[in-house]
């Protein structure tokens, strides 16, 4: 089911995107200051390339604006995904997927 509302909301992009976010390591620094995550040995951090917004997320983002997904595996969990991010290239914004709850979210 969510990844049925992923493709739904989202198509991919292939130009460059021109944005307040314009790279991988950006994408991840986004979300560390807003998100107040922390750096650890447990955990690493990946980046997909951008995608295109499907439709207007309100607070977020309009349909058509570039975002680069944020994924947080846990390294000693077999590259589990503990996080999912959405970073909009356009205004620099952070959605949190999972966990919806930082009260779920261990650091």
């Amino acid at each position: 089911m969510f990844i049925t509302f992923m493709v739904a909301l989202l198509t991919c992009c292939t130009g460059r995107d021109e944005g307040q976010v314009t790279g991988s390591d950006q994408a991840k620094q986004a979300v560390f200051e807003q998100l107040d995550l922390e750096i650890d040995s447990r955990h690493g951090f990946h980046v997909s390339p951008l995608l295109r917004l499907g439709a207007d997320l309100d607070g977020f983002g309009k349909a058509g604006d570039p975002v680069w997904e944020v994924r947080r595996t846990d390294v000693h969990n077999g590259m589990a995904i503990d996080g999912l991010f959405w970073v909009n290239g356009a205004n620099g914004r952070v959605r949190r997927l999972h966990p919806i709850s930082v009260e779920s979210h261990d650091r």
